[in-house]
């Protein structure tokens, strides 16, 4: 169990950085916050899983990104930039966690969640995986909403990051159904090969 003093160290951190550094936002969205969103959406995914493992899903959804509190958030771009680049800033990010829960209570604990979800094996860490690439649907929706033209492609973009990963065709549905609401075109070929597969899974 974590301590307060550790609780508080963790929210100063992360509360500060913030993402989509290269992209101009009404309400620029904070790690913190968007912590606390992709644990909401993990939890909603994982509600037919074991207790262990929606417990585990939420841990990670929790700290996945808990190196930013060293790093601050590196956009993808840069992470995908080379095959040299994502081993050395991957190298760096574990030597971040590894200082962060150093002293923490249960800090290994913690560090064994990280390490589970970067490695993306598990069906628990391809729950919470989704669960990140679908939160950044929410931020940009409201920005969509104050009239910030540049969420259109982010959200774009997430829905064909998705490709990547299996997901339920009816959170794909759910989540095209959401976005066409406000207007915002999504590849209706894209959104029926994937979404009707039958052997999409949660995960």
């Amino acid at each position: 169990m974590l301590g307060f003093k550790d609780i508080e160290n963790i929210y100063r951190r992360l509360r500060t950085v913030r993402r989509y550094s290269t992209v101009p936002c009404v309400v620029p969205e904070d790690v913190a916050s968007h912590l606390w969103l992709v644990s909401l959406i993990a939890l909603n995914m994982s509600k037919d899983l074991s207790a262990e493992s929606r417990l585990k899903v939420l841990s990670m959804a929790l700290f996945h990104d808990l190196e930013e509190g060293i790093s601050g958030d590196i956009i993808y771009p840069v992470k995908r930039f080379s095959p040299e680049v994502k081993t050395a800033l991957d190298n760096a990010s574990q030597s971040f966690v590894d200082s962060l829960t150093a002293n923490m209570n249960n800090g290994n604990n913690i560090k064994d969640i990280w390490n589970e979800y970067k490695e993306g094996e598990s069906e628990e860490a391809k729950i919470a995986k989704v669960a990140d690439i679908i939160s950044q649907t929410i931020p940009m929706l409201t920005e969509y909403d104050m009239g910030n033209s540049y969420s259109e492609a982010i959200i774009s973009n997430m829905v064909s990051h998705l490709k990547d990963y299996r997901c339920s065709k009816d959170i794909m549905s759910e989540i095209i159904e959401l976005i066409r609401s406000k207007g915002i075109n999504i590849n209706e070929s894209f959104r029926y090969e994937w979404a009707n597969d039958e052997a999409s899974a949660s995960g």
